[in-house]
């Protein structure tokens, strides 16, 4: 059995402090690190997901409504990859 991988939040209890702009440089950068990363977006605004898609990477990017949804697929989705970079909701 595979260890699970780390995981990297970005969170804050305001919106507009850089969040998604972090979080996707990050995954950005980890990608091209070589590592097997993927943006988990949490926020309901949706920009780092949608930044994401438009940059046409093939980094993989899941998107969440709720904690409960995000809660259940948090486990498979660490012993997917290396790393999980969550931007999270203001």
């Amino acid at each position: 059995m595979a260890s699970a991988g780390k995981m990297v939040a970005f969170v804050n209890l305001k919106g507009g402090v850089g969040k998604s702009t972090f979080a996707g440089h990050m995954t950005w950068w980890l990608h091209e690190q070589g590592k097997r990363v993927a943006l988990v977006d949490t926020d309901l605004q949706r920009s780092s997901s949608t930044w994401m898609q438009r940059a046409n990477t093939d980094i993989r990017v899941f998107a969440f409504q709720d904690a409960k949804a995000f809660i259940k697929e948090v486990v498979p989705l660490r012993e997917q990859f290396e790393m999980l970079i969550v931007d999270g909701p203001g």
